[in-house]
């Protein structure tokens, strides 16, 4: 009997390991689809995601993972949504406290305007966000930011 119960231990803790092991990932974006797909490639890429259409849902999201004492480890946001945009989302006191606990804050748009460079380059000289993709993007692009900008956080 006990030989049953010591071999099905080494799974039960080779599943603990791995899910402490998993990058905690925010996707917040209005396009239902385009946020289902990355919800999709990041689980499949072994990350534990959760999502929000817009900034608002995103800030009751954070709220709801820090009071279960999930940390945050990458926030991915779009920038153009309803109610709050991702320009505004980043510069919140909850995103910038998650940043100071290490988060990755990763803008995207489809916005290619001069303008639109102008306020993500801002944001990235204030600090506030470490990168921006532009849309459509290749996951693997975000993958790759994602790990680059992972190193030396401890994520």
């Amino acid at each position: 009997m006990t030989s049953g119960l010591q071999e099905k231990i080494p799974e039960a803790n080779a599943e603990v390991v791995l899910a402490d092991c998993q990058k905690v990932v925010l996707v917040v974006d209005d396009d239902d689809n385009l946020r289902r797909i990355l919800v999709m490639f990041l689980e499949l890429k072994g990350y534990q995601v959760h999502s929000a259409k817009d900034g608002e849902e995103a800030l009751e999201k954070i709220g709801e993972l820090h009071a279960a004492g999930t940390k945050i480890d990458v926030i991915l946001s779009d920038i153009d949504m309803p109610l709050m945009n991702g320009l505004d989302l980043v510069v919140t006191v909850e995103v910038q406290a998650c940043r100071e606990a290490g988060t990755i804050v990763i803008l995207n748009t489809g916005d290619d305007s001069e303008e639109r460079k102008t306020q993500i380059d801002k944001l990235k000289t204030d600090g506030k966000i470490d990168g921006a993709l532009a849309k459509p993007y290749e996951f693997e692009k975000l993958f790759e930011l994602i790990e680059q900008k992972s190193v030396g956080r401890g994520i």
